[in-house]
């Protein structure tokens, strides 16, 4: 005979264990630790996930199960995906109960002196199920009041099975996870007759809040809420406090009820369809419990409850996987109420998280900049810098509440994502009252400026109006001095490199260099500046005089000296070359090491160190090179930047010879000389961004030389494990790291496939976009490139998905980066979920003459591929001419 210790099949609630977390699943763990605090939960057991791989292996199905998996992939058809979920679960069901298990079902009935004729409910606690980085809610199968013991068998069967639902297969293969790592355990409770049910959630779902709660409730078991089936009535709870906030009752027309076997759904009656399912009470004690079941897992939970005979039941509780992580933790009491802005977002048009290592960069340029600010901030975090989710953000609280910064948001021309501010602005009018609680007053606000702002800020400001001046007389020799400070500091660190032994000195290095890297790009930034108000100027002296100004457009077509554009047409006649020669397309060509040795620090995510370069892997490049050639696209590109060159020399005449004619010679030929400095300077704008990446590869490369010495030592597995450390954690050489990098990699693995929103505040509400809408198509957004393009959508979320766009495409993405440019030689318009009239793509596609709007709102779920639609980059509206 089998023992209860041996089998290891059963496990009962009261004695599941958190350390058997893989045997039981995150459910029945959960449960377990409920009860141990008295809290009401129906009891039960567990048929641990040894059960069910034992059930696999006694019926010889995993063979069968991995030859049906390999038919299915990404592009695996959903009702592909159903058939062979189908053929999976009739496998399975068809098997039999090894009468092992049978045997220890009885054992436990007969200890807990249980009769199959209670009903029970059985449900899944897969091992990956409820899990903080995952939320398997809804995927696997529920059997409710399941009477006698072959029922009971059946039941288990099916809740295994359930474990292949289509609905199942699909979420694993969006989210990455791997079926063959993953199991199943049930769990068998007793069932709760409730005449009442519904949700809890101890923070808001809807919009991140967790200064209250969401309860949702109706009438009858709980099955009709979660599958959907009704419509509940919805309460609002505040918390701490417990005052009702919103009550919504609705119209309940159904409901879940036991039957002799099983459930069904049922008309509620009537006159109970509008009455209110909760009274205060009801309501104050789930709100407890819901405090206690948070205190208890110490992440907000999604739980689910019945009350029977007016007394309240706990049926489950797990995270709530939704939510986007707080930058910090927030008491939800007291003045302690914070305003974030995602600076991923609003300056990167970045959707991705950092790495580890790569976000520890960012946090060093961050502090440099807050010690060029404020007196004894040296080595100091920034009390404004946050990261949470795998993004930036910058607490805003201090500076929204005046009025001055506010109309600086509202009025800035180098705002780079629009969405972004309108965000900022809405939140500071609705909370007007609790930022002028914090707002200092005139005297206060001078006083602390001039105790805490550093002396040495006045020798930079200095410094930088110098730079300006001397630009705006000789912008030639300013774009020299530009490429010059680039040239000259990227040789001293290369020498500096090469005197270095050691993880420490490579780290100082770093770190020390990033202080002179800031100080370079401002001088840099200082000679570039003036060209960023010149089109602005020349535009105000043409409507002075009631002349044309959609012939600026012109002007900013293929600008010189701009390292995108530049990288994009030889791009282009890389494709040329090669084409005409018939080479063969690889690395080992000439043109390709050519066009690599100059680009290849450029990668899709660019401000991340942890991500490889296109040197590293130039995949991405060489595909972008054959869909030129495919398409025989480079001859178009090509042309057009020749004739959008000509294009603006013409325009710059054409103006001046209108300003002769209507506002004098010296009007026109001041006007001439601020459009040709434009087109001198502006398009170094770009150098700032293609300096930092140059010299992020430097730093990348003496990471990757300090990887390859802890492989070595066995402080990690693989050289890209470094870019999931910080600083600190590689400089400890005893440490092995391998456990902390694989934490890290779930966490950005997670992160990934979290939306990050625009703004949050401390209470975690998460807000993704703005409440304007303005505009007469059907989507609006930020016009920012003037004119009409149509053409079909070609959704694309990374550019290296870039090769399969084809000419006359609309291109629509998230947001753009410059690793993007090379695309914009292909499509005929471009539609941006981020970004302003400044940001890169907005500001290339006018160089290139691309119709585009940017800043609009969930563009890539509501727009669907090889839709038709008309994009107006002008009045920023889309209009969708074909489904």
């Amino acid at each position: 005979m089998i023992t209860l210790n041996k089998c290891r099949f059963i496990c009962e609630l009261t004695e599941a264990e958190e350390s058997k977390l893989g045997d039981l699943g995150g459910k029945a763990v959960n449960l377990a630790r409920m009860i141990a605090r008295d809290l009401p939960v129906p009891p039960g057991f567990v048929i641990t996930s040894k059960a069910y791989e034992y059930f696999i292996r006694k019926n010889d199905l995993q063979d069968r199960i991995t030859e049906y998996m390999k038919k299915i992939d990404g592009q695996t058809t959903s009702n592909k995906i159903e058939e062979i979920s189908n053929q999976i679960k009739k496998e399975m069901q068809s098997a039999s109960m090894p009468a092992c298990l049978k045997e220890r079902i009885d054992r436990i009935y007969e200890k807990n002196e249980l009769d199959f004729k209670v009903p029970m409910a059985v449900r899944s606690s897969a091992t990956a199920e409820d899990m903080p980085e995952s939320s398997f809610a809804g995927q696997y199968d529920t059997y409710l009041n399941i009477r006698g013991k072959e029922r009971l068998l059946e039941a288990i069967k099916k809740c295994w099975a359930s474990l292949w639902n289509a609905r199942a297969i699909s979420y694993r293969l969006e989210k990455r996870i791997n079926s063959d790592e993953i199991s199943q355990a049930v769990i068998v409770q007793q069932q709760i007759d409730a005449d009442r049910a519904g949700v809890l959630f101890t923070a808001n779902p809807l919009n991140g809040r967790r200064d209250r709660m969401l309860i949702t409730a109706s009438w009858g078991l709980g099955e009709s809420v979660v599958s959907g089936d009704v419509n509940p009535d919805r309460y609002i709870v505040e918390r701490p406090g417990g005052e009702t906030v919103e009550i919504n009752v609705n119209r309940k027309e159904v409901m879940t009820v036991r039957k002799e076997n099983g459930v069904e759904t049922v008309e509620v009656p009537p006159s109970r369809q509008k009455e209110q399912v909760l009274s205060e009470s009801e309501l104050k004690n789930l709100m407890d419990y819901g405090e206690e079941l948070e205190e208890l897992f110490a992440v907000p939970q999604d739980v689910e409850w019945g009350i029977s005979n007016n007394e309240i039941y706990l049926l489950q509780s797990r995270p709530i996987t939704s939510l986007f992580p707080l930058p910090e933790k927030s008491t939800l009491e007291g003045n302690d109420y914070k305003i974030y802005m995602n600076f991923n977002i609003f300056s990167q048009a970045m959707k991705e998280p950092f790495t580890p290592l790569g976000e520890a960069l960012i946090m060093v340029m961050m502090k440099i900049l807050n010690e060029f600010m404020w007196r004894n901030s040296q080595g100091k975090i920034p009390g404004w810098y946050k990261y949470a989710g795998g993004r930036v953000f910058f607490d805003m609280t201090k500076i929204l509440p005046y009025q001055i910064i506010q109309n600086n948001l509202e009025e800035n021309p180098a705002d780079k994502d629009p969405k972004t501010t309108e965000i900022l602005l809405e939140v500071a009018k609705k909370n007007k009252e609790k930022l002028s609680e914090i707002k200092l007053s005139g005297g206060q606000l001078v006083k602390y400026l001039l105790k805490n702002l550093n002396p040495g800020l006045i020798k930079l400001t200095l410094s930088f109006i110098r730079k300006y001046r001397y630009a705006r007389k000789h912008p030639d020799r300013a774009r020299e001095k530009i490429l010059q400070l680039e040239e000259d500091f990227l040789a001293e660190l290369s020498e500096k490199r090469n005197q270095l032994n050691g993880r420490e000195e490579r780290l100082k290095l770093i770190e020390k260099s990033m202080t002179w890297f800031m100080k370079t790009s401002l001088m840099q930034i200082a000679y570039a500046t003036p060209s960023s108000t010149y089109l602005e100027k020349v535009e105000a002296v043409l409507e002075k005089h009631n002349l044309e100004t959609d012939i600026l457009n012109d002007v900013e077509k293929w600008l010189p000296h701009s390292v995108t554009t530049e990288m994009g047409v030889d791009l282009q006649k890389t494709a040329r070359k090669i084409s005409e020669e018939d080479k063969e397309l690889s690395t080992d060509a000439e043109e390709i090491e050519e066009f690599l040795g100059k680009y290849g620090h450029r990668k899709s995510i660019e401000l991340d160190v942890g991500i490889p370069t296109w040197a590293e892997d130039p995949k991405y490049v060489l595909d972008l090179i054959r869909s030129y050639i495919d398409n025989d696209s480079y001859r178009s590109g090509l042309k057009e930047y020749h004739s959008g060159r000509q294009e603006a020399e013409k325009a710059i005449d054409e103006i001046r010879k209108r300003l002769e004619n209507e506002a004098g010679f010296k009007t026109a030929k001041k006007a001439e000389k601020m459009l040709l400095d434009f087109r001198k300077l502006f398009g170094m704008r770009e150098r700032f961004k293609f300096f930092l990446l140059r010299t992020f590869k430097v730093y990348r490369e003496m990471m990757l030389e300090i990887a390859r010495e802890m492989q070595e030592e066995g402080n990690i597995d693989e050289v890209e494990d470094i870019f999931f450390l910080k600083f600190s954690e590689i400089i400890d050489k005893k440490e092995k790291r391998q456990e902390l990098v694989q934490k890290r990699k779930q966490e950005y693995s997670r992160n990934s496939r979290i939306n990050a929103p625009r703004v949050m505040m401390s209470t975690g509400e998460s807000i993704y976009y703005s409440d304007s809408k303005t505009g007469d198509g059907d989507l609006q957004g930020i016009g920012v490139s003037a004119g009409i393009a149509e053409g079909p959508v070609k959704i694309l979320h990374d550019p290296e998905e870039g090769s399969s766009l084809k000419s006359g495409d609309i291109l629509v993405t998230k947001g753009v980066n410059p690793s993007w440019t090379p695309l914009f030689l292909t499509i005929e318009g471009l539609i941006m979920e981020t970004g302003g009239p400044i940001s890169h793509g907005s500001v290339v596609a006018r160089e290139y003459g691309i119709p585009s709007v940017a800043g609009v709102d969930r563009a890539t779920e509501k727009l669907k591929e090889n839709q038709i639609v008309r994009v107006n980059g002008e009045k920023g509206t889309i209009e969708i001419v074909k489904n």
